[in-house]
């Protein structure tokens, strides 16, 4: 939901500037169907507005004073905070209405635990069998492998947005196809 929800707001967006005369790059690189490892998922791959974002102001400041390693957790981090920081927009308590409270830190778990991962692959990805399965396996199930990684923290990232209603208000945005009788 979350791949189909920025990849349609990103086109629509894309649309608009296009009819100006301006060319877009795309935000998302096939992250579902062509993701070959956990570093090529989030750092070629997904939302790469927010990726250059925290490359050139986190990752590489980092990097130049200290290791690649944690230079890598520091991004993700930040990453983390920078959801925390949307979620309370997203889900901005009014005081004459009862609203839904989100449990705030789940944000920082999902790309602590997603920052983590990418130094374990950084490890241990020249293991034997990483690269057996990396040159004989078909790049879609390499995919579903790398998405399954997410999958044990998955709902501290959705489950909010989900429960809160993100996606049902989002949906009345979208056009509606129905068949008439």
């Amino acid at each position: 939901l979350m791949y189909l929800t920025l990849s349609f707001s990103q086109s629509a967006v894309a649309f608009a500037i296009n009819l100006f005369g301006f060319a877009t790059v795309d935000v998302m690189r096939n992250p579902l169907l062509a993701s070959t490892s956990p570093s090529d998922f989030w750092s070629r791959r997904w939302n790469q507005v927010i990726h250059s974002m925290l490359k050139r102001g986190v990752f590489k400041p980092v990097a130049q004073s200290f290791s690649r390693t944690l230079a890598v957790v520091a991004a993700f981090i930040a990453s983390g905070l920078l959801h925390e920081y949307v979620w309370s927009f997203i889900f901005f308590q009014h005081d004459d209405v009862e609203t839904f409270t989100p449990g705030y830190g789940k944000s920082m778990l999902f790309f602590a635990w997603n920052g983590i991962v990418m130094v374990l692959e950084n490890l241990i990805s020249h293991w034997p069998i990483f690269q057996m399965m990396k040159s004989t396996l078909p790049t879609p199930v390499i995919t579903h492998l790398v998405l399954l990684l997410a999958l044990p923290v998955g709902h501290l990232f959705t489950g909010d947005l989900i429960e809160g209603g993100y996606f049902s208000d989002f949906a009345v945005a979208l056009p509606l196809i129905v068949r008439l009788d």
